[in-house]
């Protein structure tokens, strides 16, 4: 998803020295809120037929490993870590309810951390099937209660994580 008119020079490279031996479409959307881009996204990769879906923000900078190192893992959804996008650019790695969400700080590089919810700068290689078993929008802003009571905003991603958690994913 592209919410804003150009593409960094950071993320054209990586995405250009990424491996993509297996067959890809690249599908794209442009300029708009980011969870109608990334609900645009879902549904072409559903009317192609695709069997998979990686949504790259444009934001970040990938290693040339990453989709076959998604792959590999041959679960319906795995990601990888994503920093935040302002300071202090931490890593979104998330446990506990929605709203009261919890910082993990720890892990051990390229082990895989089952967390309840990430961001979406590489949110996770997709086996199509998640959206085909979820109800349409999938992406989607939200308001949650938080653990001191007040009332604040959530992304389109953790609300999305959220989602696929009560759907029984992990």
């Amino acid at each position: 998803p592209l919410s804003f008119p150009m593409v960094p020079a950071g993320f054209f490279y990586a995405f250009a020295h990424m491996d993509k031996t297996a067959t890809y479409t690249l599908i794209h959307a442009d300029n708009g809120p980011i969870d109608t881009l990334r609900n645009d996204l879902v549904e072409k990769a559903l009317q192609i037929g695709a069997s998979h879906l990686a949504m790259l923000d444009t934001d970040q900078i990938y290693p040339p490993e990453t989709i076959p190192r998604l792959l590999s893992h041959r679960l319906p959804l795995v990601g990888c870590v994503v920093h935040r996008r302002y300071p202090p650019f931490d890593p979104i790695l998330l446990r506990g309810p929605l709203g009261a969400y919890e910082r993990i700080d720890e892990w051990e590089p390229g082990a895989l951390v089952e967390v309840d919810a990430t961001g979406a700068g590489c949110l996770t290689l997709y086996d199509m099937q998640v959206f085909r078993s979820m109800p349409a929008p999938w992406f989607k802003f939200r308001q949650v209660q938080n653990g001191n009571g007040r009332i604040e905003g959530i992304g389109e991603d953790i609300g999305f994580c959220a989602d696929l958690r009560a759907a029984g994913y992990r």
